[in-house]
């Protein structure tokens, strides 16, 4: 068996070239979808931690005030309370649901939130690079 020189080259015939790069090319572009997408997932997963976060900590420190709250209310009755603190109304509020209006506001401040900056290197380089596999395509 003859061997075969580092210096020799291997060439195999592509029938159709432009099809097959215009494929490939297609599969890329695909590929660089998905995974902006999936980068957006995760930005949405982490800025849902820091609210569930945030949440908890807020609820910890609310009932430590309810707490401090009922060991000073059986000092005083009513009457006294109402003495002393006149702008609060001491009757509990109704725990309906909230109202669409207000179910609105609450999703356009949710939209209107700033994101976190994301990092240039992971979204923008997806980013660069679907757009060139886009501009490649549009070029065949």
């Amino acid at each position: 068996m003859p061997k075969k020189s580092d210096e020799e080259d291997l060439f195999i015939r592509v029938n159709n070239p432009t099809l097959i790069r215009k494929n490939i090319l297609e599969s890329s572009k695909l590929i660089l979808t998905i995974l902006k997408q999936t980068y957006r997932i995760k930005q949405v997963r982490e800025i849902k931690q820091v609210k569930i976060n945030d949440l908890s900590q807020q609820i910890k420190e609310l009932r430590i005030l309810i707490q401090k709250i009922e060991e000073l209310m059986p000092q005083y009755t009513r009457a006294d309370l109402k003495k002393l603190l006149p702008d609060i109304p001491l009757t509990r509020k109704s725990t309906s649901e909230p109202s669409k209006a207000e179910k609105q506001e609450a999703k356009e401040d949710w939209d209107n939130e700033p994101k976190p900056a994301a990092p240039v290197s992971d979204m923008g380089r997806i980013t660069k690079a679907l757009e060139d596999v886009q501009r490649k395509l549009q070029t065949l």
